[in-house]
């Protein structure tokens, strides 16, 4: 893995998978160049408020996800309304996590959140689950569903990004968790890789800087120390030209 330092926030090193074609330019750039958006705002809670807003779930995450793809696009539309799989011969309707235009260029987002545990070998059922329900959800959309929220019926790519951060805890002393290095890192990611199937077309994973991983007491009753040395971010893809 080919490492980056990002300023103040740490390191960070991404594997593109994503094939050639209309469309796959502008999905590696806005998958990077969101991702470090969503890095520093992270790092900037961190340090104004003393804890991480993907300590959290889905929905806090939007704090500091929506800014980044407002950033890194022409408009950006949360929730957005589309079509479902018919029931009873009945139309249904649905929630988009995230619609996002970039030029000629639609993005229908599904997004999920899980945790993963650095001492675990493997992830867990719920995160695999999650991954596998978002693969389902984005490809039971047809052309007829996205029609109305495509631009000049052009290009659209359905996609699942799942924000995963890591932690490591302990409920004796806090000198007690284990410092990770790059090469433990980079070993984590390899295994992550190999429990989500089908596997991502594009990650990234973030090694956070020493500073941010100050153990902090997590838990209601103030019993566990918590820090989180990694977080990795994967996207499933698929296109959907509408001609």
């Amino acid at each position: 893995m080919r490492w980056k330092t990002v300023k103040n926030c740490g390191k960070v090193s991404k594997i593109s998978m994503i094939e050639g074609g209309p469309g796959s330019g502008i999905s590696r750039f806005l998958l990077y160049e969101s991702s470090i958006s969503f890095i520093k705002a992270c790092t900037q809670y961190y340090n104004f408020v003393g804890e991480f807003p993907f300590t959290y779930s889905e929905r806090q995450l939007n704090s500091v996800l929506l800014p980044a793809f407002v950033d890194n696009s022409d408009s950006v539309f949360l929730e957005q309304p589309v079509s479902r799989k018919k029931r009873r011969h009945k139309p249904t309707t649905g929630r988009l996590d995230y619609w996002i235009a970039y030029g000629d260029t639609v993005f229908l987002v599904e997004l999920k959140h899980s945790w993963g545990v650095m001492e675990s070998p493997r992830i867990n059922e719920i995160t695999k689950k999650k991954w596998k329900d978002g693969i389902s959800q984005i490809r039971s959309m047809k052309k007829s569903d996205v029609t109305d929220i495509s631009i000049k019926g052009d290009k659209v790519i359905k996609m699942v990004l799942m924000i995963m951060p890591f932690y490591v805890s302990t409920t004796k002393d806090k000198k007690s968790l284990k410092r990770y290095n790059i090469k433990d890192i980079e070993k984590k990611h390899k295994t992550t890789l190999s429990d989500l199937n089908p596997e991502p077309h594009w990650s990234l994973t973030w090694y956070l800087h020493d500073k941010l991983q100050k153990p902090q007491l997590y838990d209601y009753k103030k019993t566990r120390f918590e820090k989180y040395p990694m977080l990795e971010i994967f996207a499933f893809i698929e296109k959907l030209v509408i001609q």
